[in-house]
């Protein structure tokens, strides 16, 4: 063949090209918001993350913490760069972000985590709940299923809290000191 594929597809039509344009456009008008929030979804699918965390950040400032996909859009960049972070800094995005939208899926989904690890079960179960009601993709119901079955074997298999004034609570033990 005398096809020229090298001429098939351009360099400006590549999605990094797109999402570097886009970058530059936001140069010049740093205040587009929704421009901010799909810089950081484009970043994202390009497995960019920390160039996403800063464009979500960005577009949390100029929400003034206002916006449930920014703060859940940097919450997923810096848990996809580090899990830990879901412990931390991530975990408390999350937290901010349902607080904004309670029905914030990758919110729901990212804080249930978050609330299992804590040792926080109901909390977590709730969220998966949440999640499950919102009929989710037929891949991602039988997770969520399996998920509040397993929380609710681990919930009914946990220890009852003391009860106030029962046997070494922690009023008891300083006044033994």
């Amino acid at each position: 063949s005398d096809w020229n594929w090298d001429s098939a597809i351009s360099p400006a039509d590549t999605p990094a090209a797109m999402v570097a344009s886009l970058a530059r456009r936001l140069e010049r008008e740093p205040d587009d918001l929704q421009g901010w929030l799909m810089l950081g979804r484009s970043y994202s699918a390009l497995e960019q993350y920390p160039l996403a965390a800063r464009a979500y950040q960005r577009a949390d400032r100029l929400s003034s913490g206002g916006n449930a996909e920014a703060l859940t859009g940097w919450a997923e960049a810096l848990t996809l760069s580090d899990e830990n972070e879901l412990q931390g800094r991530a975990g408390r995005l999350f937290e901010q972000a349902l607080e904004l939208d309670p029905k914030a899926g990758k919110a729901l989904f990212f804080g249930g985590i978050a609330a299992q690890r804590r040792g926080e079960l109901p909390l977590a179960r709730q969220r998966f709940a949440v999640l499950l009601a919102q009929d989710p993709p037929a891949t991602v119901r039988p997770i969520l299923e399996q998920q509040i079955v397993a929380l609710d074997a681990a919930i009914a298999e946990a220890p009852a809290p003391a009860q106030p004034g029962a046997a070494g609570t922690g009023a008891e033990i300083m006044l033994s000191i």
